[in-house]
């Protein structure tokens, strides 16, 4: 009998008190929470990652077609503007100096830069085309005739980079081209008409969800008004030729409420020319949405230094760095090792 009863107690002994399994749960839902959210921010961070790498990979295109073309290409910013098309027009006589677009003035030489241009393609109108179409012309080039999404880069004859191709026995004979110079996705690229019309296409990000599945990398050449003549120092740009979309603006909603936005380049106080001046003011800026999908704007109700626009938006590592709403926070550059948040 005593040895049962020792028996029992032993039995006993060896199982959990409700307080034991209740706490127990709690240390293992503790746990679950924490791997949870560890596994959350190490796919943030590789979205993140691969995300930059792209943007490395397009900025390395960049400097590729920079060495072929002898300098950087234009951003079709506002490409309505004269002054705008006088950029495209200098850069492609640049590019192709044996190239004669006709023209007494930037008017006249738009207007016969439009007529080769739908020569390629009649569907093709480069008056939509804008900042969000800016990589995806420069480095892929005109698309093929048949097929909006395979880029074909630029026809090799010196004199006319848009020259159509030819049919031979009811076939397209592409022949030798100049580009592309960087392979985009074909289920990345994107049209619409924010992005300038149905035929232009724009460069989407993977962020890894659908948020930004229509908001594409913009793209920024670097054009500054007047340069100081000691340091080579951008002392200002105009603001308002710098901006996507060029007609309108974007409708975002971040953290709830809806807010009309453009895109502009990011600034950043300069101390030895006391004054604020481009991120990268020598050459060019990428900027993509980030995983939320959203660029963000202008942070309403926050006044502008007396010495920028009120247009201008205002970078990371600068007094004014509250100007930036939270749609800027995940944005990510080239010029930034990590988003917009983590700079600041």
């Amino acid at each position: 009998m005593d040895a049962l009863v020792a028996h029992n107690a032993r039995s006993a002994r060896q199982g959990f008190t409700l307080v034991e399994l209740l706490v127990v749960m709690a240390i293992i839902g503790i746990l679950a929470g924490l791997i949870t959210a560890a596994v959350g921010m190490a796919k943030v961070a590789a979205r993140n990652a691969a995300m930059k790498v792209e943007i490395t990979e397009l900025e390395r295109a960049l400097n590729t077609y920079r060495d072929t073309f002898g300098e950087y290409p234009p951003d079709f910013a506002t490409i309505s503007n004269s002054e705008s098309r006088g950029k495209v027009l200098r850069h492609l006589q640049k590019a192709y100096p044996r190239m004669v677009i006709g023209g007494s003035n930037v008017t006249t030489q738009w207007t016969n830069l439009t007529t080769l241009v739908q020569a390629y393609n009649n569907n093709l109108n480069i008056n939509n085309l804008s900042a969000a179409n800016a990589l995806v012309f420069w480095l892929g080039g005109l698309p093929h005739p048949n097929n909006p999404k395979v880029l074909l880069g630029f026809s090799a004859n010196p004199s006319n980079p848009f020259e159509p191709i030819p049919t031979v026995s009811g076939t397209l004979r592409v022949g030798t081209r100049k580009g592309p110079f960087f392979e985009f996705d074909p289920a990345r690229l994107i049209t619409g008409t924010q992005y300038g019309n149905n035929t232009w296409l724009a460069y989407r990000p993977n962020t890894g969800g659908s948020a930004g599945a229509t908001s594409p990398y913009v793209y920024f050449r670097a054009t500054p008004s007047t340069v100081d003549a000691a340091t080579g120092i951008a002392l200002s740009y105009n603001a308002t030729l710098q901006c996507w979309p060029h007609s309108g603006n974007l409708t975002e909603i971040s953290q709830g409420a809806s807010a009309t936005v453009r895109i502009r380049p990011y600034f950043q106080y300069d101390n030895r020319a006391a004054s604020y001046n481009w991120f990268n003011h020598n050459s060019f800026q990428i900027i993509c949405c980030g995983q939320d999908g959203y660029y963000g704007g202008n942070k309403t109700g926050v006044a502008a230094p007396s010495n920028l626009p009120a247009t201008a938006i205002f970078a990371p590592r600068i007094p004014y760095a509250d100007n930036l709403n939270e749609g800027n926070y995940d944005n990510l550059t080239n010029f930034l090792p990590g988003t917009i948040e983590s700079e600041l």
